[in-house]
């Protein structure tokens, strides 16, 4: 429904108070462990490692389901079938493991390179569908509050992530002012960009009513 946009502004303005909040106590309790240590500072050990079971469990499923997807459409790129694509999605997991052994600049420069292509992407091809796609956005259809309930649950995911900002304050030059900059900069980019391409999704599929061709392929089809 185009009243996702709003969805879409709610996460983004509690998202916003994740990143401060985040972005404080990692100057506050500064530390390699991150978030389990400021909760060990604040109720103690056995609270402390139950949140670190909780974001060992995460790791186990986010980068899991972000690499199966890379793997999938990887496999699609190259238009082969003697690899199968979870064989491509564990050679990705390994390789983004062994890139995270590496220091923290080493692991901000590739992260910051490879951010850049994918914002750079999205954005430019929004912008062009916005431009050149016969498209509208309308708000006469009646929503819901289960409906728009289910739109915020789907973008519960956009808090996430904020909380790894603790686990490399120590290998941060200047904290007091690199963090809450970073922070303030990371967040801008993220919401111009969520906002741009669900614009642009809205836009696009607003006379494509197909469930199955909900995707962001047509903006970067759009571009290229």
């Amino acid at each position: 429904a185009n009243y996702a946009i709003f969805a879409w502004v709610i996460m983004l303005g509690l998202s916003l108070i994740f990143a401060l909040m985040f972005g404080k106590l990692s100057l506050m309790i500064p530390g390699d462990s991150g978030v389990p240590l400021a909760v060990e500072r604040a109720f103690g050990t056995h609270i402390k490692n139950l949140s670190a079971i909780y974001f060992l469990l995460a790791v186990c499923f986010g980068p899991i389901a972000v690499t199966g997807t890379a793997g999938h459409y990887l496999q699609l790129l190259t238009n082969q079938r003697w690899v199968n694509e979870k064989w491509l999605a564990l050679a990705i997991l390994c390789f983004v493991y062994m890139i995270l052994t590496r220091s923290i600049a080493d692991v901000g420069k590739f992260a910051f390179f490879m951010s850049s292509f994918i914002v750079v992407t999205l954005i430019v091809g929004s912008i062009h569908t916005l431009f050149t796609v016969d498209g509208n956005f309308s708000l006469a259809k009646h929503i819901t509050v289960s409906d728009f309930g289910e739109s915020l649950l789907l973008l519960f995911w956009a808090l996430i992530g904020w909380e790894v900002i603790g686990s490399y304050s120590l290998e941060v030059k200047s904290p007091e002012r690199t963090i809450p900059r970073a922070v303030i900069l990371s967040f801008s980019i993220i919401a111009i960009v969520s906002l741009t391409v669900a614009y642009a999704f809205q836009w696009v599929h607003s006379k494509n009513k197909n469930i199955m061709d909900q995707s962001l392929a047509p903006l970067l089809q759009s571009l290229f």
